[in-house]
């Protein structure tokens, strides 16, 4: 469920920056277009809205942006783009000049409006380079949506097979003192965050509990090496990417959620890109 939701909070920020995107090319051209008004401008800002948030919110929830910039599932978008953005135009143009729709492909004289028809095509034509420009300034959102549904789908497997014996991980993290030592279980192991000398690593279980070690976090790593879903996703941060229950995306940098407690761990641009390629493949 939440990541139609995410879904469809991108599609709408995508339909939203295409809108801009298509005001300020009307802005710089519209002066060119026979009877163009700001209110009409302003009007097939929202009709190209209203055209491409289905196409945006479909693109999300079908993982069409996966893979290379130029696949065949990647030409799904910008298709269905130009497809709702023609037939988004033919109905609103007629409305918006007080013109009969067959007025919009035959002149007064009875000839068929070449100018008119030209300009449906070259301005569906730029909608069309706009997905691409989102596309590319999307990336990060993108990779988001891939990141969360395979951990959807990471997690119905887990469930599917939830009557398998789960292994025990336990090893013994000696902390900076004889007497500083815990025997850490690796499957209820949640994140570490580094604090000056010392390191809080927080596990879950009926209650989520929380244990201070004096050891950096780099000895944290070192210990817990054999173990590949023990990551590194920020400089003061380590987590068990098997607890990470949805990951989201903003500028590069993100944050890690959990199912187990209410909570996130944040990823840095260092480490975002790693970080989500790990997510993927659980």
């Amino acid at each position: 469920m939440k990541i139609h939701k995410r879904s469809l909070q991108l599609a709408l920020k995508n339909s939203a920056v295409m809108a801009l995107l298509v005001l300020a090319v009307l802005g710089l051209f519209g002066k060119h277009i026979p009877e163009q008004t700001p209110l009409i401008s302003l009007g097939y800002g929202i009709i190209s809205f209203l055209a491409v948030l289905p196409v945006y919110y479909l693109t999300f929830k079908n993982r069409w942006n996966e893979g290379p910039i130029l696949s065949i599932k990647r030409l799904y978008t910008p298709l269905l783009t130009l497809a709702f953005a023609m037939v988004a135009a033919l109905i609103y143009a007629p409305l918006a000049y007080g013109h009969q729709p067959i007025d919009f492909f035959v002149t007064p004289s009875g000839a068929f409006n070449g100018e008119m028809v030209w300009l449906l095509v070259k301005y569906s034509l730029i909608a069309v380079v706009i997905v691409y420009i989102i596309m590319f300034l999307g990336a990060s959102n993108e990779r988001e949506i891939i990141v969360n549904t395979s951990l959807a789908n990471l997690k119905k497997e887990s469930e599917d097979s939830a009557g398998a014996v789960t292994p025990q991980k336990i090893i013994r993290l000696q902390g900076g003192t004889k007497s500083s030592a815990i025997d850490l279980d690796i499957n209820r192991f949640l994140y570490a965050e580094s604090d000056a000398n010392y390191l809080k690593i927080h596990l879950f279980g009926e209650e989520h509990d929380i244990f201070s070690l004096r050891m950096t976090i780099k000895q944290f790593e070192e210990a817990t090496a054999q173990f590949p879903e023990i990551v590194r996703c920020h400089r003061a941060f380590v987590v068990n990417i098997r607890n990470v229950a949805y990951y989201e995306s903003q500028s590069g940098k993100g944050e890690a959620h959990f199912s187990v407690i209410e909570g996130t761990v944040p990823v840095s641009k260092t480490y975002a890109e790693s970080f989500s390629r790990l997510l993927q493949q659980g």
